[in-house]
Formats: C-alpha cells, structure tokens, sequence
C-alpha cells in the first residue's frame, strides 16, 4: 500500500466516525427526552414501577458541578496544614508533579499473553 492510499483509508475511517459520533448524538438526546416524558408518566399515574424500570431510575440527576483550580488548591493547602505538614504549599506542588506523566511510551499493539 502507498501512503495515499493509507491517508485515504484514515480520512475515510475518520469520517465514518463522525458520522457515527452524530447519530449517537441524536440517539441519546431522543433518548433522554423519551425517559424524562416516562417519569413524568409514571410520576402523575403514581407508578413507582413498570417492568424492570423504576421512577427513581428515570429520575433527573442533578449535575455536578467541579471545583475551581483555586479553590481545589487552597483546600489541599488547609488539609495539609492540618495534618501537621511543614510545607503545605510545596507538598501540594510535588502531589501536581506527581499526576503527571513524564514518560512518552510508545505502546506497542503486539500483546505476548494474546499472541497478537
């Protein structure tokens, strides 16, 4: 195979997929509304359960809401300060360190155990 014909096959591929990513789009939005006019069913006829679903399983989620970076470090800080710790601000910047990958690995297809 010649390099062209390889970029043709990713670009192809590539398009499959978002064609692919929009349709389940669509499929999860139908799917939401579909649940959320259930439990609204089952809410006003007072069913807790029809089949294997449940109201409770249907009901909305509330959605949760992330910490701002600032706010995440100054907790970290107070909790290591409380915890006795001499230097809560440079132990906080090593504990950031520490969830960083340094490594570039380049992982190889190949798995011995699966022979393939």
């Amino acid at each position: 195979m010649s390099a062209e014909s390889y970029i043709k096959e990713i670009n192809s591929i590539s398009d499959e997929l978002k064609r692919l990513n929009k349709r389940a789009k669509h499929l999860r939005e139908q799917k939401q509304k579909t649940q959320t006019n259930l439990y609204n069913y089952m809410k006003n006829h007072n069913i807790e359960r029809y089949g294997d679903v449940t109201k409770d399983s249907l009901a909305p989620k509330p959605k949760s809401i992330r910490k701002p970076a600032a706010q995440k470090k100054e907790e970290a800080v107070v909790l290591f300060s409380q915890a006795g710790v001499r230097n809560p601000e440079d132990l906080y910047q090593r504990f950031l360190q520490s969830q960083k990958s340094t490594e570039n690995k380049n992982i190889s297809p190949y798995n011995p155990y699966l022979g393939f």
